[in-house]
């Protein structure tokens, strides 16, 4: 269970929740079970390799009691640094709250395969559009569901990410339905959240790359009617540039007579100089007589 508290140098928001870093899960066991237990536990968190498989889908580790342990030994001090890293990874992570979500373990069965969101979710990797042979780091460090207090009764969902991809991971909870959606379809979509969180995905559709694989990014509908909007005043702007306005094309043919209108810009001077050289009447040339030796 994840548990969040307050920041104590920040004052009481939404914002500013963190995970404590002193504070381990402890297991009691009879001193005679004690050994049994640990060898358990060991198996169960260090040596499985898989996260997912581990339990609660958690990147966990048994940190030993100091009873079991000899002052200056090395496990001793692989104790010191298990702890130290635990601290420095939970002060590298924010707390990410959403309401979106309506069940978090509720399986589903797709093609034969069984599926549910706390799983999915834990197997995006960052950056996002990567697959697991790509990179081993996840997106989301945990999951898990509120556990007191208001966010309990909101039925508030913790999604907690590392501090540099808060930002990414705001706006990707957001559209987490319609990426469900073209994961496993829109029946899953409906049964794993809420009709609010489906209806605000409207219009957002994931960019793929040629071999239909997600590239990470995504579209929405206000992003396609701004680029309808940009893409309609360049093709607006590039016919003006091609079509000759009058006055160019009485440059080109002086026999034209020119007809400005009102809506027209008038001509700049250099245009203006050229059009009056165009249209004034041509001069005509006489040849000179060549003149002959001795002659005046």
């Amino acid at each position: 269970m994840i548990v969040p508290k307050m920041h104590k140098d920040f004052p009481k928001s939404d914002e500013n929740w963190d995970l404590p870093t002193g504070r381990p899960l402890i297991v009691f066991a009879d001193r005679t079970d004690a050994k049994a237990v640990r060898r358990i536990l060991y198996q169960a968190f260090n040596r499985e390799p898989d996260f997912m498989k581990r339990p609660g889908c958690l990147n966990s580790r048994l940190i030993p009691s100091k009873d079991f342990l000899s002052v200056g030994s090395d496990a001793a001090r692989n104790r010191d640094c298990l702890i130290q890293k635990h601290q420095q990874v939970l002060l590298s992570v924010r707390l990410l709250c959403t309401t979106d979500i309506k069940h978090l373990d509720a399986p589903v069965t797709v093609n034969g395969s069984t599926h549910a969101l706390r799983e999915e979710l834990l197997n995006v990797r960052y950056p996002l559009g990567s697959s697991m042979a790509d990179t081993p780091e996840r997106f989301f460090f945990a999951i898990d569901w509120a556990d007191r207090g208001r966010n309990l009764e909101a039925g508030t969902c913790y999604l907690p990410v590392y501090s540099d991809q808060l930002q990414v991971a705001t706006t990707f909870t957001r559209i987490l339905p319609a990426y469900i959606s073209d994961l496993l379809g829109h029946e899953v979509a409906r049964k794993w959240f809420q009709p609010t969180a489906i209806a605000n995905c409207q219009g957002v559709q994931l960019t793929k790359d040629d071999d239909g694989q997600w590239t990470g990014s995504w579209t929405t509908y206000e992003d396609r009617f701004d680029l309808e909007k940009t893409w309609a005043a360049e093709m607006s702007r590039l016919i003006s540039l091609v079509q000759p306005c009058p006055a160019e094309q009485s440059l080109m043919n002086p026999s034209m007579q020119l007809q400005m209108t009102p809506q027209r810009t008038p001509l700049e001077s250099k245009h203006s100089d050229a059009l009056r050289l165009a249209n004034r009447r041509p001069l005509r040339v006489v040849p000179m007589r060549r003149r002959h030796r001795g002659e005046r």
